[in-house]
């Protein structure tokens, strides 16, 4: 089976391979670390969430199709 990679699998192999993922609102930034895996996942309904203390907040509309919030990957170095 040649399943493709989601969005979330992306970034937390990234973070699992000591990588530094960003997330950016208009007024905020978030930094996820090696600690943070598992910290996203894809809905039921195909959005990418974020794990935000005991709720998820969606960070895409459109069954993932659009983001509504800043995503950057970064290596440490």
């Amino acid at each position: 089976m040649n399943e493709e990679k989601t969005y979330a699998d992306k970034i937390n192999d990234h973070l699992k391979n000591d990588g530094i993922v960003t997330v950016t609102t208009y007024t905020h930034q978030w930094e996820y670390s090696k600690k943070h895996v598992g910290f996203f996942k894809i809905g039921a309904d195909k959005n990418l969430y974020v794990r935000s203390g005991k709720r998820w907040d969606c960070l895409t509309y459109g069954k993932g199709e659009n983001l509504l919030v800043g995503i950057k990957f970064y290596t440490r170095g």
